[in-house]
C-alpha cells in the first residue's frame, strides 16, 4: 500500500481567514444558514441568530451535527467561516472555529468531548481535532498538495480511534489512532462528498463521490466495488443507509431519487411529483427508527413520504439556497434540520 505524504502539527493552530471557497465552486455571497422544523417537516423557520447584531443568514452551510449523546448541542461547518456550535437546538450560536473552510464535522460517538473538524485552511486541506468540544484545537492532518481539501470523514463507532477521511481529489485515507498517523486507504475519481459505514464496525465502508458513484468496502478501505453503475446521473449528492437494512439505501442524484434493498444490484427510481425546474435531489434522509418516514429536496421543495416512498407531500422551504444537508434528531424526531448552502458541482 502506498504511502501518502502527511504533515502533522500537533499543537495549537491559529487560522487565518480565506478570500475565496473551494467548497462550492465560487465565493459569491449566498443566502443560508440553517432551517428548523418542530414538527417532522411540516412547517420550517430560520434558526441563524448569532447575536442581536449578527446572525448566520449569509454563510454557506455545507453540513450540520448533532451531537449524539446530547441533542441540544449542534454543530455546523460554514464555507470561509470555520465552525459554529449550538448549545440550545439552534436557538443560537457561537463559532468555534474561525478563519477557515470547513465542509463537514463529526462527534466521537463515545466521547463528545472529542470533535473533528475538516476542510481547508491556507489553500491546503486540513483536519482539526479538539478535546475540550471546540475551546481549543490541533491540527492533525495537513496535506502536501495545494488546491484540495478534505470533503468528508467517518469515526467507527465502535472504535472511535479509526477515522475516514476523504478528499477532493478523490483520495480515502485512514488513521488507526485518532489522527496521529495517516495511511491511503483507496483512490477513486472525483470529490469524495460522503463516507459512512455499513455496520458499526470498521471492515464495510461506503464512500460516496460525486461525479462517481457510491463504492463499498468490506475489507476496510483496501479494495472498493461500485454499487451505482446502473443508476442514471452525472452527479451524486447524497447516501442514506438504513441502519435496520444492511443490503438498502437511498440514493440521490442529478437525475433523481433511487433506492436499493439488494446493495445496488438492482436501484429503483422513485417517483417523486414533478417539479418544473430541476430534478437534482441534493439531499436525502430517513427516520432510522420509522423507515418509513423518509425526506428529500429538490430546489427548495421538501418531499415528505410516510410510507417509504410510496406516496409524497410537498412542502415549499422559504429560501433561495439549496439544502446540503438533512438531519433528524434521533431522541426527538419531529425535529428536522437543513443546512442551507450553494448547489454542488
Amino acid at each position: 500500500m502506498n504511502k501518502l505524504k502527511i504533515i502533522l502539527l500537533l499543537a495549537p493552530v491559529l487560522l487565518l481567514a480565506q478570500s475565496c471557497s473551494y467548497l462550492t465552486g465560487g465565493s459569491a455571497p449566498v443566502s443560508g444558514g440553517v432551517l428548523k422544523s418542530n414538527d417532522t417537516g411540516e412547517n420550517w423557520d430560520a434558526v441563524n441568530k448569532i447575536s442581536e447584531e449578527s446572525s448566520l443568514l449569509g454563510i454557506s452551510a455545507p453540513d450540520i451535527m448533532i451531537d449524539p449523546t446530547d441533542n441540544k448541542v449542534l454543530y455546523l461547518t460554514a464555507t470561509g467561516s470555520g465552525l459554529f456550535t449550538s448549545g440550545n437546538q439552534a436557538e443560537s450560536w457561537n463559532r468555534i472555529l474561525e478563519g477557515a473552510d470547513m465542509a463537514t464535522v463529526k462527534v466521537n460517538p463515545r466521547n463528545n468531548q472529542e470533535i473533528f473538524a475538516a476542510g481547508r485552511a491556507g489553500g491546503i486541506a486540513k483536519v482539526f481535532r479538539s478535546e475540550d468540544r471546540g475551546q481549543t484545537w490541533v491540527e492533525v492532518f495537513s496535506e502536501s498538495r495545494t488546491n484540495s481539501f478534505v470533503s468528508a470523514l467517518a469515526i467507527v463507532e465502535s472504535s472511535p480511534n479509526i477515522i475516514y477521511i476523504g478528499l477532493s481529489t478523490g483520495e480515502i485515507i485512514k488513521s488507526m489512532n485518532s489522527g496521529t498517523s495517516w495511511n491511503l486507504a483507496g483512490v477513486l475519481r472525483g470529490r469524495i462528498i460522503e463516507i459512512d459505514l455499513f455496520s458499526k464496525s470498521s471492515v464495510s465502508v461506503a464512500a460516496l463521490s460525486l461525479s462517481d458513484g457510491l463504492f463499498r468496502s468490506d475489507d476496510g478501505g483496501s479494495s472498493w466495488k461500485d454499487l451505482s453503475d446502473a443508476v442514471r446521473g452525472s452527479y451524486f449528492m447524497d447516501v442514506e443507509l438504513v441502519e435496520s437494512n444492511a443490503n438498502a439505501m437511498y440514493l440521490a442524484t442529478d437525475k433523481g431519487l433511487y433506492r436499493t434493498g439488494n446493495l445496488g444490484q438492482a436501484w429503483e427510481k422513485v417517483d417523486l411529483p414533478q417539479n418544473q425546474s430541476s430534478e437534482t435531489v441534493t439531499a436525502v434522509t430517513l427516520n432510522q427508527k420509522n423507515n418509513n418516514h423518509v425526506y428529500a429536496v429538490v430546489a427548495q421543495t421538501l418531499y415528505k413520504s410516510t410510507d417509504a416512498g410510496e406516496s409524497w407531500q410537498t412542502r415549499a422551504l422559504s429560501t433561495n439556497a439549496f439544502v446540503r444537508r438533512l438531519v433528524i434528531d434521533e431522541a426527538e424526531p419531529n425535529i428536522i434540520y437543513a443546512a442551507l448552502g450553494t448547489l454542488l458541482r
